[in-house]
């Protein structure tokens, strides 16, 4: 089902598309491709954050549900160079850095709907030249499916006409309790290294081990986190053939999300700079550390150190990723 869900403050109808496949129901929006709800049968609570209303999406911060980019995550100084050319990109971090591809990226842009199915949908979205600082005119494509009764799966790709980066991530926050923070959930990440990063979070390219530290995550943790948690941590130096990463689960609700990936990097945000008293889906007032955003995406501010994945589109390649999401259910 399509249907209006309301206009953006400049006047754009934004669209939503209801999926369904068994056992979840998936809403989602061509404003900013967000999943703005995903529902499991028989069980009340949504389990990702979520409004029920356009202008709460364009002024509440936290890019809550979106899809991000051109270039996830954030850029130093808001400054690439590419094949010898400098570019400055917008400036909406810390009024010095770039994040999610600017204050006018994909999760701030209204998508064409291209395909729909009931249990499918394609959405296209065109980036120009220049737009937001970046180089090369950028075709993006997101295809969110149900591959199964109990998975989600978002299909994101992207070609360009000229050398520029891309790094696309889902930004949804999970709580799977319904509970207005994250107590009852435990964490646990297929992850040997994070980056450490400076008082602006941007990345100093070295490689910590987990090891005896807050951020070992390879065994089930209990949330919330001993400390902030904003970083990205490292799954493997390169893409790879999808492979479950993460597991999200909540024992009382006797629930689990796994979060399979190709990408090589999964930052991990607590939502501890959550805008407070904001009316959420079902009523649910939310706040700092509200839900958990898993965003699986290349490592951050990548054009800045050539050890870690690439960014880098060339015209003749295609940028492309799967993430799906998992919901597993414990059996009475």
């Amino acid at each position: 089902m399509i249907e209006n869900f309301g206009r953006t403050q400049s006047g754009d109808t934004v669209q939503r598309v209801i999926l369904t496949n068994g056992n979840l129901t998936a809403h989602v929006l061509n404003y900013g491709g967000i999943l703005q709800d995903l529902r499991l049968a028989g069980y009340a609570p949504s389990l990702v954050l979520g409004f029920d209303n356009v202008f709460a999406y364009e002024t509440a911060g936290g890019f809550i549900g979106a899809t991000v980019g051109r270039l996830a995550n954030r850029i130093a100084n808001g400054h690439l160079s590419i094949e010898g050319k400098e570019f400055q990109l917008d400036h909406n971090f810390r009024g010095r850095h770039t994040l999610h591809g600017g204050q006018a990226g994909t999760g701030k842009q209204i998508w064409d709907i291209v395909e729909f199915h009931t249990d499918s949908v394609i959405f296209a979205l065109v980036l120009p030249d220049g737009h937001m600082g970046f180089p090369g005119r950028m075709q993006i494509e997101l295809k969110w499916q149900f591959k199964s009764d109990d998975a989600l799966s978002a299909q994101l790709r992207a070609r360009t006409d000229a050398p520029t980066v891309c790094n696309l991530a889902l930004h949804s926050y999970f709580n799977l309790t319904g509970r207005s923070d994250m107590h009852g959930h435990k964490l646990r990440v297929n992850a040997n290294q994070y980056l450490a990063v400076d008082k602006d979070l941007i990345p100093t390219g070295e490689l910590l081990s987990v090891n005896e530290t807050d951020f070992d995550f390879r065994l089930p943790t209990p949330l919330p986190f001993n400390q902030a948690m904003d970083y990205n941590f490292c799954l493997s130096a390169a893409r790879q053939p999808i492979r479950a990463v993460a597991w999200l689960s909540a024992e009382k609700a006797g629930l689990t999300l796994e979060l399979s990936t190709t990408e090589p990097g999964l930052q991990i945000y607590d939502g501890a700079n959550l805008s407070s008293g904001v009316k959420g889906l079902n009523g649910h007032v939310y706040g700092p550390c509200s839900g958990l955003a898993l965003e699986a995406q290349l490592w951050p501010d990548a054009p800045h150190h050539p050890h870690f994945p690439s960014a880098l589109l060339l015209p003749a390649e295609l940028y492309f990723q799967q993430t799906e999401f998992k919901i597993i259910r414990k059996s009475n």
